[in-house]
């Protein structure tokens, strides 16, 4: 049997809703890994990826009262 391993861009879109999802379910520790992991995937290449990106981790952070963060 093959296994399959997705791409780095795939990876990259798994961790990041994988974030979101973790981030409902306020487990914002999950998500912040889940986000640092995708942000060293080519997902963020791509200009509209990385900005997502960014905002996501400054409203988690401002969600914990990190806002200096």
């Amino acid at each position: 049997m093959r296994k399959f391993i997705p791409d780095d861009v795939s990876l990259g879109a798994q961790l990041f809703f994988l974030a979101q999802t973790q981030i409902q379910a306020k487990q914002p520790h999950d998500a912040h890994r889940s986000l640092v992991e995708c942000a060293s995937t080519h997902w963020v290449d791509k200009k509209h990826n990385a900005y997502i990106l960014q905002f996501s981790l400054a409203k988690l952070f401002q969600s914990q009262g990190m806002h200096e963060d």
